[in-house]
């Protein structure tokens, strides 16, 4: 008998444990690396992906995945960019500031000199609203005394070193600006704690729209929000994530994923499966809603 059919006849138990001690010993030696945390993680995710009974729920996964993955955002992946910036004037009028509030739907707003490269800080709605009655009408924003300061971050920094800069100064907007101090665009606090937790929706972001509307021509408007399951039943086939690593519920997911973006508002393209999306409406951030028909001879890709 060989020693190889010796081997073979050991207990599983036995050769376990053999194996076990030899990778022991080649890392005792220095011929291979420890494994790291990352790594045992990500095995771990994937054993528990094989088995739906395993340690992780699904929304457990999907956080790490993104956690682990989110070492390698830089703060320009995740900024609203300059020209979708909503900021005010240090010179606009109170009645002016409130105005702006009510139509962009934000909490905080930056506010500047002359430009947005001439930034002076941010105002925070709750602010004014707690000294409107002490404010004189004819105040201008910059002689309200409301202004909070702002941080300023470089796009290629990474995102989860600015989040953790923005807790420890307890500062919730961030410009960014490039290498000459002109500013590229805007971070929120909310935009860097979305990339571990994924999409936050409040009061604003309610779309009362019915999810699934059919127009007149035969097509479809959709509510980004519309499960893909129930998009899949409508258009008569299973329309399944870009990747697999990306595990979405929603439609408006599932074309973010598949095109690697937030898509703009009036972009037009195919998709698999024979589909042709429009992005009805959406903002720097997020897609509202779209519209979805069979791909026609000569559309956009």
């Amino acid at each position: 008998m060989s020693q190889d059919d010796s081997i073979e006849r050991q207990p599983e138990t036995r050769r376990e444990a053999r194996d076990s001690w030899y990778e022991r010993f080649k890392i005792a030696l220095g011929l291979k690396p420890v494994a790291s945390i990352r790594d045992d993680l990500e095995e771990a995710l994937d054993e528990s992906e094989q088995d739906e009974t395993g340690e992780f729920s699904r929304e457990e996964r999907r956080i790490l995945r993104n956690l682990l993955t989110a070492r390698d955002i830089r703060v320009q992946d995740v900024m609203v960019p300059r020209g979708s910036v909503v900021g005010v004037s240090e010179k606009a009028s109170l009645a002016d500031l409130r105005a702006l509030f009510a139509s962009a739907g934000h909490s905080r707003l930056p506010v500047y000199g002359e430009t947005l490269d001439d930034a002076k800080g941010m105002i925070h709605i709750r602010d004014m609203f707690a000294r409107l009655g002490e404010l004189p009408q004819g105040a201008q924003v910059g002689d309200t005394g409301l202004l909070r300061p702002v941080l300023f971050a470089p796009g290629t920094m990474p995102a989860l070193d600015l989040l953790l800069e923005m807790q420890g100064k307890r500062i919730h907007m961030a410009l960014v600006v490039d290498e000459y101090g002109a500013t590229d665009g805007l971070v929120s606090l909310e935009d860097l704690i979305e990339i571990i937790v994924g999409e936050i929706e409040d009061e604003h972001d309610i779309v009362a729209d019915p999810e699934l509307e059919q127009l007149a021509d035969g097509s479809f408007a959709i509510n980004a929000q519309a499960s893909i399951e129930s998009v899949s039943q409508l258009v008569g086939f299973e329309i399944a994530p870009a990747r697999e690593e990306h595990e979405v519920d929603t439609i408006g997911g599932y074309i973010t994923a598949l095109l690697g973006r937030v898509p703009a508002k009036g972009e037009v393209f195919d998709a698999p499966g024979g589909l042709t999306f429009s992005i009805i409406e959406a903002d720097s951030r997020r897609i509202r809603r779209i519209g979805v028909a069979q791909k026609t001879e000569g559309a956009s890709s």
